[in-house]
């Protein structure tokens, strides 16, 4: 089964379990068009969503952006863009909550958990690098030149400000370069007075939900 089908598998089971509507976004990968595209396509869908709420037959006033690994890149950074946006919409969209599995946050690869798991599965050292290299092709940032310009949106722990964002539910994965930035974003937007609920998936690697590990 394709990535693709799983998470398929995945948002069924959302809306099945929790009586809600799900709407995945089919985004453009950055193998063909890098940042910010996939960005562009997210925030165009959610605006979509909201602004044919009534056709589509959803409450606006409970959106919830989620996403997983770069989806929960992609939700968070659509969570600024859209709060940033609002100043300048007639009706603002307010998002209830980002529900955020051991998302991707920070373009710099720094944290101690990036540089430690370079054999884990599913995800290492140098996947990230790569991942980040291809995300940010064409943009003015390149990884390890000090002072380097990183893209607005692009890498949601470099917000400057991380007041008025919504809740979030953040769930880091103990054997992850990941795992530390998901920390450290929850951290921030903790700092910021903005409810947040991390809970550590112990004793798995990035990308445990859309696998089994019988194939590992």
């Amino acid at each position: 089964m394709s990535y693709a089908g799983q998470h398929l598998d995945t948002v069924q089971m959302y809306a099945r379990e929790a009586h809600c509507r799900v709407f995945l976004v089919d985004y453009r990968l950055s193998t063909k068009a890098p940042f910010p595209a996939a960005q562009d396509d997210s925030q165009s869908a959610l605006e979509w969503v909201f602004d044919n709420s009534t056709q589509l037959q959803v409450d606006r006033k409970k959106l919830i952006l989620s996403g997983d690994s770069a989806g929960g890149c992609l939700a968070a950074s659509c969570t600024q863009m859209t709060l940033d946006r609002n100043a300048h919409r007639q009706e603002k969209i307010n998002i209830l909550a980002q529900f955020l599995i051991y998302p991707v946050t920070d373009c710099e690869t720094k944290t101690k958990s990036a540089i430690q798991f370079t054999d884990t599965p599913l995800w290492t050292h140098d996947a990230n690098k790569i991942m980040w290299d291809v995300y940010l092709h064409g943009s003015d940032y390149k990884n390890g030149i000090e002072g380097a310009s990183i893209p607005e949106y692009s890498s949601p722990i470099h917000r400057a400000d991380f007041s008025n964002l919504p809740p979030a539910y953040i769930e880091p994965t103990e054997f992850d370069p990941l795992r530390d930035e998901a920390y450290d974003y929850g951290q921030a937007l903790e700092a910021a007075a903005v409810d947040v609920k991390i809970v550590e998936a112990k004793g798995a690697v990035h990308g445990y939900e859309s696998v089994s590990y019988t194939h590992l």
